[in-house]
């Protein structure tokens, strides 16, 4: 098969695999336990996304390093990879207690969007790389 029909077949499941799981908390916000799902399936997906981070992103940072370093036995990436970790979920505290005192208006839907986004441009960004399906 063409390459660009591959590439252009799964845009378009992305797409719509996107515009599905868009819509989901609209049908389930009518269930009586929807909000209960969507606050497991928030919560599940953030560690979804902690794991995937961990294990990706420790692994290349500790070969970055060790090339970078000169040869120090210090584990940086360790240091980093926690740091991070850390700021996360102090940003999540905070956001969590400053949507406390308002209305169900909060900005974690908006969060959420974002760090999708950016994962979706870069994943779809690298499937378009490819030269070979």
């Amino acid at each position: 098969m063409d390459p660009f029909v591959t590439k252009l077949i799964m845009f378009v499941v992305i797409f719509l695999f996107g515009v599905a799981r868009g819509l989901l908390p609209r049908i389930l916000g009518g269930w009586t336990h929807g909000g209960t799902l969507l606050k497991l399936g928030s919560g599940f997906a953030g560690g979804v996304f902690l794991g995937a981070g961990t294990i990706h992103l420790l692994g290349d940072s500790h070969e970055f390093f060790a090339e970078v370093s000169g040869g120090t036995d210090y584990p940086f990436f360790l240091l980093l990879g926690g740091i991070g970790f850390l700021l996360i979920l102090l940003l999540e505290k905070v956001l969590v207690r400053a949507e406390e005192g308002e209305a169900a208006t909060g900005t974690h839907p908006f969060i959420l969007l974002a760090v999708l986004s950016l994962h979706s441009f870069i994943a779809g960004t690298a499937l378009g790389l490819e030269s070979e399906p």
